[in-house]
């Protein structure tokens, strides 16, 4: 039976977004921090190797299968102009994608719910904040993609910083902003599934000899999951996240 939610759904720990490199000075003058590991996928990321029983061949994942993110409505030129009309049709464009998308979802994943799928992907990204913030590599590579998990474990590796994080507020309930599938070879699927989170974190620094720092931010971010969905014991990986667009910086 296919795993509906994520695997990792156990986990039910806060979570934070952290600095490649930090310091006392640094956190002060940080608007909010950030892992620079979730950067987005690269073009080629990993190898899937299939057994068949006449052939062996190789699944690549080719990285991001899509940058879109939704504008509302609010952010949209008018329709009356061409760079309106143009925007809409990609809207219609996109939205179609992600229809085709879930649908592939839900016949792979029988039970997968939209709402239920976006608070375990909160909970996932909160869990994989607070293991880097205490340098849990085990449970990074549980919950991460491989490339993701190796970005992780060498920054964890070269820093000799403590620092705790902590989930203060979810300031909007987290949602999907696009789904998107793609078949690598005959009968082998992948779906990538965005979901965007609205917080308010705190990081505390603990520096020897000086009092803590601590700095409390808002932040949003657009995390990609990615899971094998013709395989049912595929587990859904964080694998990077897309940049957040000018019009939905969180201010601080």
């Amino acid at each position: 039976m296919a795993a509906v939610g994520l695997r990792a759904a156990s986990y039910h720990r806060p979570l934070v977004h952290f600095a490649a490199a930090v310091n006392s000075r640094q956190l002060a003058r940080q608007p909010w921090l950030q892992l620079s590991a979730l950067a987005s996928p690269t073009t080629v990321t990993r190898r899937h190797y299939v057994q068949e029983p006449h052939r062996r061949f190789v699944i690549q994942e080719f990285g991001l299968f899509s940058e879109y993110i939704p504008r509302p409505w609010s952010e949209n030129p008018s329709l009356f102009t061409k760079a309106g009309l143009l925007s809409l049709k990609e809207r219609i464009g996109e939205g179609v994608r992600t229809f085709f998308g879930l649908v592939n979802v839900k016949f792979r994943l029988p039970g997968w719910k939209k709402n239920i799928f976006a608070t375990q992907a909160e909970e996932l990204y909160n869990t994989m904040n607070e293991a880097y913030a205490r340098g849990d590599v085990k449970l990074l590579k549980e919950i991460c993609s491989p490339e993701m998990y190796a970005k992780l474990k060498r920054e964890i590796n070269n820093h000799n910083r403590v620092f705790d994080w902590e989930l203060v507020s979810s300031q909007r309930p987290p949602e999907i902003a696009h789904i998107r599938c793609a078949r690598f070879a005959s009968g082998y699927m992948f779906a990538q599934v965005v979901v965007r989170v609205d917080q308010k974190q705190k990081v505390t620094l603990h520096s020897k000899g000086a009092e803590p720092v601590s700095k409390t931010m808002n932040v949003t971010e657009y995390l990609v999951f990615q899971r094998q969905i013709t395989e049912d014991s595929s587990p859904w990986w964080i694998t990077g996240k897309l940049k957040t667009p000018s019009w939905d910086q969180p201010t601080n």
